[in-house]
């Protein structure tokens, strides 16, 4: 199955209120010929409460796991919108690397270039 591929503008879904640990959907970042380095927006939002939060923003030039690069870290216990800049990356991910339990926490995260 091809890799789906963000589109400008419209934020989307890496993970959808998870309750576990878990590497989201990983996007193809649409090539801008002679626009070099681009910004790329990503949010995160808890359900419930939860006493350890840790998500990374990761980017790739292949989709390949070996090669996947943290591009930005997320510990918000409510959750927030952080924006990197300068990115040259092919593909784009969030990985949910911590999720403790406080009250049935759940996990979402949006990427929007």
């Amino acid at each position: 199955m091809p890799t789906p591929t963000l589109m400008p503008g419209t934020p989307t879904l890496s993970h959808s209120a998870v309750t576990a640990a878990v590497v989201g959907t990983t996007f193809a970042v649409p090539i801008r010929p002679n626009q070099g380095a681009r910004s790329i927006s990503w949010r995160t939002s808890i359900g419930g409460t939860s006493v350890a939060v840790n998500a990374k923003l990761q980017g790739a030039m292949n989709d390949v796991d070996a090669q996947y690069a943290d591009l930005d870290t997320s510990a918000s216990l409510t959750g927030e919108y952080r924006t990197v800049n300068n990115l040259l990356i092919r593909f784009i991910r969030v990985n949910l690397i911590t999720l403790t339990a406080g009250a049935a926490p759940t996990f979402t995260s949006e990427i929007l270039i």
